[in-house]
């Protein structure tokens, strides 16, 4: 499934193919090793916003266990953001 991933704090959005059982926080952490985000969002807690379901998800969730589908936007920021 495709998603979009907005970085909160630089408005930077990533389009990625992820698979379903993927994590979450596994996810961010590979796009910021590959600095298509910022380094410090693989860091400490992450706050996930889903703009589908307008709610907070858990970073530890995959995208199946959160019911993520084909084109949502994921919001993404450290704990003390937004």
């Amino acid at each position: 499934m495709i998603l979009s991933i907005l970085a909160v704090e630089n408005q930077m959005m990533v389009d990625v193919v992820v698979k379903p059982e993927q994590r979450i926080k596994e996810v961010v952490k590979v796009l910021a090793t590959n600095f298509k985000i910022s380094p410090d969002l693989a860091e400490g807690n992450l706050k996930v916003y889903s703009g589908r379901h307008k709610a907070y998800l858990s970073e530890m969730l995959t995208f199946k266990q959160a019911k993520l589908c084909h084109g949502d936007v994921l919001e993404i920021g450290k704990e003390n953001e937004r």
